[in-house]
C-alpha cells in the first residue's frame, strides 16, 4: 500500500529476483564479517536517524539489525485468506529463525508506526488522506472487496497500521544498514507502490519504484530488475526507469536464472560502480509452483541467489545492503526465506554484529 520512504537515500536498487550458485567458504567468515562492518556509512546513518527518529528504536546491546514487529502480520477474521498472499508469513519467518537458533526474538529491533509526516515525505497528500478515510481505496490496494463492508476504524487498525509499520521498518532498516553495513527487514518490499497509488507484492516488474524514479527525476537511483516479463503488471511506461532490465520467461530454471543474475550484476557494476546503499527486494515468488510468480527456482536456488547478492554488496560494491522480504505465494515460502537468512548469518558471520 505504501512505498518505503527510505528509497530517497539509495543510489542502487536491486529488485525482486536476484542471486547465484551456492559457494561455501568457511575460512572467510571473519573477513566477510569485517568487510560488512567496514561498509557502514555512519554520517548517512546519523542523517536518517535525525530525520526519522520516530520510526523505531535503534540498536543497543544485544540487538541485531533485524527489524520486526508482531503487527506486521495482518489477520481480519479470515478475510485475509481470500488473497493468495500469506499476510502472516512474517511471524513464521521469525519463528523458524528462532527455532533454528539463528536469532532470538529479543535481538530484533521494533519499528513504530510511520507518522503522517513520514508518509507525506514520499506520498501524495491526497493519496495518504484516501488511505486513511476511504474503504474503497483500501479495497483497490488489497483486492479484497468484502472490506468495503468493514467499518473504516477497524480497517485502519487491522490493515493500514500494519502496513505503516512495514514502511517504518524499511526506513529503520536503511538507517541500521548505514550504521552496521547490513540490515534485514522481516517484512516490507512493496515495490509496486508509488507516491500516488498502492499495490502489493509480486515477483513481477517493480513498477511503483520505477514510476517514482521517472516522476521525481531521480538520477541517483539505479534499478536492476529481474522479473517474469509475462506477468502483472507489464508496465511499459515504467520500464524506462530500469537501468538493468532482465525479462525472464515463465518457468525459467534455477541455473538459467542464476546465469542471468551474473550478467545483471556485471552490468550493474559497470553502470553504478559505487552505490551508497543497496535495497534488495528478495521476493520468494520465484519458487517453483508459485501461482503468481510462475518461475522455476528451487529452495537451493533462492539461497544461492540471496548469497550472491550479499557477496556483490559486501565484496564488489563495498556498500551497505537492506534486504526486504517482498512477495511469495507458496506454502513453503516462509521456510525458504528462513533457510536463506540462516545461510546469510552463517556465511557472513552476522551473529557477531549484535550491538554493544
Amino acid at each position: 500500500m505504501y512505498a518505503a520512504a527510505a528509497q530517497a537515500t539509495t543510489s542502487a536498487s536491486t529488485s525482486a529476483g536476484v542471486g547465484p550458485t551456492l559457494a561455501l567458504a568457511l575460512d572467510l567468515f571473519p573477513a566477510r564479517q569485517h568487510r560488512i562492518s567496514e561498509n557502514a556509512r555512519s554520517e548517512i546513518a546519523a542523517s536518517i536517524r535525525s530525520s526519522y527518529s520516530d520510526v523505531g528504536s535503534w540498536t543497543h546491546a544485544g540487538k541485531l539489525p533485524v527489524v520486526y514487529h508482531e503487527r506486521y502480520n495482518i489477520s481480519f477474521g479470515g478475510m485475509e485468506k481470500l488473497h493468495p498472499f500469506d499476510s502472516c508469513k512474517f511471524r513464521k519467518v521469525l519463528a523458524n529463525l528462532v527455532t533454528a537458533g539463528v536469532i532470538t526474538a529479543a535481538q530484533t529491533v521494533a519499528p513504530v508506526e510511520a507518522s503522517m509526516q513520514l508518509l507525506r515525505d514520499v506520498h501524495d497528500a491526497e493519496y495518504v488522506r484516501q488511505v486513511h478515510e476511504s474503504n474503497w481505496r483500501i479495497v483497490q490496494v488489497t483486492e479484497l472487496v468484502p472490506l468495503l463492508l468493514v467499518p473504516n476504524s477497524l480497517l485502519q487498525w487491522r490493515v493500514v497500521t500494519p502496513l505503516k509499520l512495514h514502511v517504518a521498518g524499511t526506513v529503520l532498516a536503511a538507517g541500521l544498514a548505514m550504521q552496521h553495513g547490513w540490515a534485514i527487514n522481516l517484512g516490507g518490499g512493496m515495490h509496486h507502490a508509488s507516491s500516488t497509488e498502492g499495490m502489493g507484492w509480486w515477483v513481477a516488474q517493480g513498477n511503483g519504484v520505477q514510476r517514482d524514479k521517472l516522476f521525481f527525476g531521480d538520477t541517483d537511483l539505479f534499478i536492476v530488475d529481474m522479473y517474469n516479463g509475462r506477468a502483472f503488471p507489464r508496465d511499459e511506461r515504467a520500464k524506462a526507469a530500469i537501468d538493468v532490465d532482465v525479462e525472464l520467461n515463465p518457468g525459467v530454471s534455477g541455473p538459467a536464472y542464476l546465469a542471468e543474475l551474473e550478467k545483471a550484476l556485471t552490468a550493474a557494476t559497470a553502470g553504478c560502480p559505487s552505490p551508497d546503499l543497496i535495497f534488495y527486494n528478495a521476493g520468494s515468488d520465484v519458487l517453483r509452483g508459485d501461482p503468481l510468480g510462475r518461475l522455476g527456482l528451487s529452495r537451493d536456488d533462492v539461497i544461492a541467489r540471496d548469497q550472491r547478492v550479499w557477496e556483490y554488496a559486501s565484496q564488489q560494491c563495498c556498500c551497505p545492503i537492506v534486504m526486504t522480504l517482498s512477495g511469495g505465494y507458496t506454502e513453503d515460502s516462509a521456510l525458504v526465506i528462513s533457510d536463506s537468512i540462516a545461510n546469510l548469518f552463517k556465511e557472513f558471520g552476522l551473529s557477531g554484529s549484535a550491538g554493544t
